[in-house]
């Protein structure tokens, strides 16, 4: 019998920190609406962000391969 297939990558799943539009209870799913600066992150948001950046840094650690990383266009994503 054949050894199992063994793969080598690894998939982290990050969701955007507090956004402005959490605060104010509004839903922003329009590409559109999610560009606009009133739909960013919010404080508590960029501080969540950060923390899930070095969460994320410390988790790849010396990758033999710089990350792929796909993202929604969405303000709040890219900040």
């Amino acid at each position: 019998m054949a050894a199992p297939l063994r793969l080598r990558n690894r998939y982290f799943a990050l969701r955007h920190g507090r956004s402005l539009a959490n605060e104010a209870r509004v839903i922003c799913s329009a590409p559109k609406r999610g560009v606009l600066p009133e739909f960013a992150l919010a404080p508590l948001g960029r501080e969540q962000a950060c923390a899930a950046g070095t969460a994320l840094k410390a988790s790849l650690g010396d990758a033999a391969r710089p990350p792929l990383v796909y993202a929604s266009p969405f303000l709040r994503t890219q900040e």
